[in-house]
C-alpha cells in the first residue's frame, strides 16, 4: 500500500475521539446525523447477523475487493475473493475457538470523509452461549456507499482485537488448566 494512504488513514483514525457513542440498543436521537448513523447501524446489525449464521458469502458480500486491513504490524492487502473468503473462514474458526457466539457493537464514530465515504469506529463486543462478555475491541471501517446504493467496506482498521483476544484466550486456557475442587 501507498505510504501516503496509510498516513492519510492513520491520521483520520486519530482524529476518532470525543463523540458519543450509539449502541445497537440506544436511539438514534443520540446521532449527530441520524440519516448517516441509521444506515449505518442497519449495515453493522446485517453485518454481524452473517457472522451469527456463519456465512462466509454473505459476510463476502460486504467487503470491496482490493480490501485493506491495517494492524499495528502493518497493511495486509486482499486483492481477490478467494484470499479474503479463507481469512473470513479464518476469523469464524478463531471466534468458535473462544466460544463466541454472538456480537453486539456501539458506534463510537461516524465521520464523512469524501462524497460518499465514511470512517466508522465501532466497539465490538465478543459474546458466549450465556451472553456473557469474553473480550471488546475497537474496529474501525471505512465503507462507501449509502442507503440508497447499498455499502461495502473498503479498509478495516484493526486497533485492539488481537491483543484483547489473546487475553480472554489466556483466561481461557488460564481456567481450564486450574483443577477444579
Amino acid at each position: 500500500m501507498p505510504p501516503l494512504l496509510v498516513t492519510v488513514l492513520l491520521v483520520l483514525v486519530a482524529q476518532l475521539d470525543g463523540a458519543s457513542a450509539l449502541t445497537d440498543s440506544a436511539p438514534l436521537s443520540r446521532a449527530i446525523d441520524q440519516n448517516n448513523v441509521a444506515w449505518i447501524d442497519d449495515f453493522f446489525q446485517d453485518y454481524a447477523e452473517a457472522f451469527r449464521s456463519k456465512s462466509t458469502d454473505r459476510l463476502l458480500a460486504k467487503f470491496y475487493v482490493p480490501l485493506t486491513f491495517l494492524t499495528k504490524d502493518g497493511p495486509i492487502a486482499f486483492n481477490d475473493q478467494a484470499r479474503l473468503m479463507v481469512n473470513l473462514d479464518a476469523l469464524m474458526r478463531r471466534y468458535e475457538r473462544i466460544g463466541a457466539i454472538d456480537w453486539s457493537y456501539t458506534i463510537n464514530e461516524v465521520r464523512v470523509i469524501g462524497d460518499g465515504i465514511h470512517l466508522v469506529r465501532l466497539e465490538w463486543r465478543f459474546l458466549d452461549a450465556r451472553h456473557e462478555l469474553l473480550y471488546a475491541c475497537v474496529t474501525s471501517y471505512i465503507l462507501a456507499g449509502d442507503a440508497k446504493a447499498g455499502a461495502k467496506v473498503m479498509a478495516v482498521i484493526a486497533h485492539n482485537e488481537n491483543e484483547e483476544y489473546e487475553k480472554a484466550l489466556k483466561r481461557q486456557t488460564g481456567a481450564e488448566a486450574t483443577p477444579t475442587r
